[in-house]
Order: C-alpha cells, then sequence, then structure tokens
C-alpha cells in the first residue's frame, strides 16, 4: 500500500537553504546563473528527421547520480533553473530535455512564415514519451558512468514521466512527480465535453486550432490572476526571461493537444499500467492546485500500490516554484528521499 502524508505536519527531513524572496533575482543573476553557466552542455538529437530535440546538460563536481528533468505544459527550462542549482549542490548530474512544442526543440505544425510561439500541438501524446526514451536510451545511459538515474516530473512532464515508468519499469532507481497530470482540471466545463468538442474539432480538420480558453502569449504581467505558483520573486524572474526570449512563450494549447492529454491521462491510469510500475515514487500533491486534480494522483498512486503522496493544503500547482519558506521543506523531503 502506498502512504499518504501530510506536508504541513510532516518534520522528519531536514531542511534546505534557498534563495530568499528579497533578493531573488540577484541571487539569479549574480549566484546562480554564472555556476549554471560553466557547467552547461547542450545536446541537440533527432530521433527523427527534422525532429530536433533540445537538452541542456549540467554537471556537477562529484556526481552521486543523474536526475533527468520532465517539464511541464507550456513551460521554458528558465524555470527550472533555481531547482537545477539544488540538484546540483545536492550531488546530482542533471538532464532537462525541452518536449516538442518546447523551446528550442521541434514544433509540430510550425509556420515559419507566421510564426506562433504561442501555441502547443502533438499530433499523439505518446510522442513526449518516445522522445524521452530516445534520449535515455541514445545519450544519457551511454555517458551515465555507472550513476543511478532519478526522474523529476512536472504536471505534463509527470503525465509523461508515468507512461515511461509504466513502460520502461527498469530505468529509473526513483521518480518524484510533482502535481502531475493524471487528470486534467477542467473547471466548469465537463472532461466529456471537452473531449467531445476536441475530438470534433479534430475531425473536421481544426485541431491546429486553439482549444477552447486557450490565447496566445501578450506579455501581460499580472501575478495576482496567476496561478501556477506563490512567489512574486520567482514568477517576476521568469516572467521577464519569457518576455525576452520568443521560444519561451510558449502559452495556450490546441484543439489536438487537449485530445491527446485526455486520452493520455486515461491510459496512465490503466490498472493493468499502473500494476508494471517498480520504480520507488514520491509524490507531491497540491491542495490549491487549479490545473490538474487530486483524484487522478491519488488513483495512480493506488493502483501502483507503493510509494508515498505527499499532500500540501496549501500549496499551488508549482510547488517548486513556491515561497522560499516552503521550498526549504519541500526540497529538504525530496533530497532526504532521493538519498534513502
Amino acid at each position: 500500500m502506498f502512504k499518504k502524508l501530510n506536508f504541513d505536519s510532516y518534520e522528519k527531513s531536514p531542511r534546505i537553504n534557498c534563495l530568499c524572496e528579497v533578493h531573488y533575482s540577484k541571487q539569479m543573476k549574480r549566484i546562480v546563473e554564472p555556476y549554471l553557466r560553466k557547467r552547461l552542455t547542450v545536446y541537440e538529437l533527432c530521433r527523427k528527421e527534422d525532429h530536433v530535440i533540445h537538452c541542456e546538460f549540467y554537471k556537477c563536481d562529484n556526481p552521486k547520480g543523474i536526475v533527468v528533468i520532465s517539464h511541464g505544459f507550456c513551460e521554458p527550462s528558465v524555470r527550472y533553473h533555481e531547482t537545477i542549482y539544488y540538484f546540483l549542490k545536492e550531488g546530482y548530474n542533471v538532464y532537462l530535455p525541452e518536449h516538442q512544442g518546447h523551446g528550442y526543440s521541434y514544433r509540430p505544425y510550425f509556420n515559419e512564415k507566421h510564426p506562433d510561439y504561442s501555441l502547443v500541438h502533438v499530433e499523439n501524446f505518446s510522442e513526449y514519451v518516445y522522445d524521452l526514451d530516445f534520449l535515455i536510451t541514445s545519450l544519457i545511459i551511454p555517458m551515465k558512468e555507472g550513476l543511478p538515474l532519478y526522474l523529476y516530473a512536472h504536471s505534463m512532464g509527470g503525465c509523461i514521466g508515468a507512461l515511461y515508468l509504466e513502460n520502461h519499469p527498469n530505468v529509473f532507481k526513483k521518480a518524484v512527480l510533482n502535481a502531475p497530470m493524471l487528470q486534467i482540471n477542467m473547471g466548469t466545463i465537463p472532461e466529456w465535453f471537452a473531449r467531445t468538442l476536441a475530438s470534433f474539432m479534430c475531425k473536421i480538420g481544426l485541431k491546429h486550432r486553439y482549444a477552447l480558453s486557450q490565447t496566445p502569449f501578450t506579455g501581460t504581467r499580472d501575478f495576482y490572476e496567476y496561478e501556477h505558483g506563490k512567489s512574486y520573486a520567482r514568477f517576476n524572474y521568469i516572467f521577464s526571461h519569457t518576455q525576452k526570449t520568443k521560444e519561451y512563450q510558449m502559452h495556450g494549447g490546441s484543439y489536438g493537444w487537449v485530445l491527446q492529454a485526455l486520452k493520455a491521462t486515461k491510459r496512465a491510469l490503466k490498472t493493468s499500467a499502473c500494476k508494471k510500475v517498480t520504480t520507488p515514487i514520491l509524490m507531491f500533491g497540491a491542495g490549491e492546485d487549479v490545473f490538474v486534480k487530486n483524484h487522478g494522483q491519488l488513483e495512480f498512486m493506488r493502483k501502483v500500490g507503493h510509494g508515498t503522496y505527499m499532500y500540501a493544503k496549501h500549496a499551488k500547482h508549482e510547488m517548486y516554484l513556491a515561497e522560499s519558506d516552503f521550498l526549504e521543506k519541500y526540497w529538504g523531503i525530496v533530497f532526504d528521499f532521493l538519498k534513502k
């Protein structure tokens, strides 16, 4: 059986020192960014013709393991710079591939004459899993030098990670799934309606159009309507980078993406698939998450039958971008899990 723990009352893991809110931007520019640049190597791999996957590799001084980060929907790599810094400091090399449709990786249905960097589309959600497996088997495993592999996956990347663990149970020593997308929160729209609408739009040739309620990046900054995290300092830092870099301006999904994502969450929750997962899992669920539902996460853990579900009642979706006090405890729990 899996264990369900309360983040607020859990005090068994030591806290770590995190960047402070007050001087966050200054610390990122003066400490973190130079530190990361010295350790960065960029790889571009092609799984098939013109299908380039951009991957960042960060090497620490005395590695004891390797962490593969599977990022979320519409997320640029800059969101994980602070996270990567903590992993390096704890002795883990880090690979951060940008999923197709994101950042500098291949973008399905991208018009060079009229480029739209905001739109995220995928023909089949399995493409994400195939890309990840290609990266692991062709780049990471040949270069791992006997070091164990760990997975850190968030939101959409958590769904990709879950599907990967179901199909490749012996690759990762442990996995941390942060607010994984195992059931999408559609708000007031019933899931059956969203799926029916997306399916209809795909059938009539409009799968590349922005889905209902999805919009392009406008450059508007409004933290109080920003439902991802709780740290204004971190939001402000990331947003300033996003404004300056068009490849970071992913903002909305197509009808094709919505349909594929809904299908993928159903596949990930199949009992027969969940039973194949043997990797030890630490999963975080956020009580104030407006993007994914805790119910799907708990269903996954019940069907897998082992691991730990850490419920943070007052956290939002992007827990790794929360306020500093929360992060000191959060990362303490993560690194304690990886070490045991």
